[in-house]
């Protein structure tokens, strides 16, 4: 069986609970909480080296984002916003993809079955 729906479904949920994530967490300057828990920082290079790497920011700058203050997520990581807009317009997008083509499997299959019924119209479908 063709699988042609995982790549569109995978990141069409990952962009979702992303984005759902960042709306459920609580920004903070240093760290992001979620109902009144610190989320400790994660970032294992900032760790050894005590140096941020380019990513981080990143979770703060998207939940600062999910809750209005865009100027605070733009100063966390310039990235941010984009990656952000790029993962919400990424929703719709692959939900319209999924839908268009299986609509159209839909259709190959209509015509395939109405061709077979041609061919031979007494035979089983």
């Amino acid at each position: 069986m063709e699988r042609w729906w995982v790549p569109d479904v995978a990141i069409l949920v990952m962009c979702a609970v992303g984005i759902s994530l960042a709306f459920a967490l609580q920004p903070g300057p240093d760290l992001v909480s979620v109902f009144g828990w610190d989320i400790p920082e994660l970032c294992g290079f900032k760790r050894l080296t005590g140096y941020p790497c380019p990513g981080c920011g990143l979770t703060r700058s998207w939940v600062y984002l999910a809750h209005g203050n865009w100027s605070t997520a733009w100063s966390m990581n310039f990235l941010g916003p984009v990656l952000f807009l790029t993962a919400a317009l990424q929703i719709p997008l692959r939900g319209f993809r999924l839908w268009r083509e299986a609509l159209r499997r839909r259709r190959v299959a209509r015509a395939r079955a109405l061709a077979r019924e041609e061919e031979c119209p007494s035979c089983p479908a």
